[in-house]
């Protein structure tokens, strides 16, 4: 559980990972565990393994969540075997763009978007989300190369247009 604080977490392999443990004959099931995230800023940075991932269950209700996912699959960004339900807070991960590819929950409250290029994207290759007004929903530049990102803001609304630019340069400062 993380309430609150600032988190970086740079790993070769999974970045958080939550388990009761092994599960038996080795399949990819739900194991009943938990990962809450109430709050904070936690950036995780994952070369192999996955960002986020949970035997279980993922449940976010606030905080700001950016992670760098691997380049290559079959790790992901976001991996979980029960259900990641978002209801609050700022979510940006990039990873490979596979059959793997996780989004949240679709019983989240919270809009999120999946997004897959039909080409895989450099590291350092700028990924930007803006509402049809212009204004910023999420600026990210993964570390490593990407072909997939979930985004979940509590900016997305229902039956809104966004326009989605990869590449370019940015001016300003880094936050979150």
């Amino acid at each position: 559980t993380v309430n609150s604080g600032n988190i970086s977490i740079t790993a070769t392999n999974d970045g958080f990972n939550a388990t009761k443990g092994t599960v038996a004959g080795g399949t990819e099931s739900n194991d009943g565990s938990y990962l809450y995230i109430h709050g904070g800023v936690i950036y995780l940075s994952v070369s192999n393994g996955d960002g986020i991932d949970s035997n279980g269950n993922v449940e976010i209700t606030g905080g700001t969540i950016l992670v760098h996912g691997p380049s290559s699959q079959p790790e992901v960004g976001l991996d979980y075997n029960g259900t990641c339900n978002i209801t609050g807070g700022l979510v940006v991960i990039s990873g490979p763009g596979s059959n793997m590819t996780q989004g949240p929950s679709t019983s989240s409250s919270q809009y999120s978007l999946k997004l897959i290029t039909t080409s895989t994207n450099a590291a350092n290759t700028l990924f930007h989300l803006e509402d049809a007004d212009g204004n910023d929903i999420a600026t990210f530049k993964p570390a490593r190369s990407y072909s997939s990102m979930v985004v979940s803001s509590p900016a997305l609304k229902s039956g809104s247009t966004y326009k989605i630019y990869i590449g370019g340069t940015e001016t300003g400062s880094e936050s979150g």
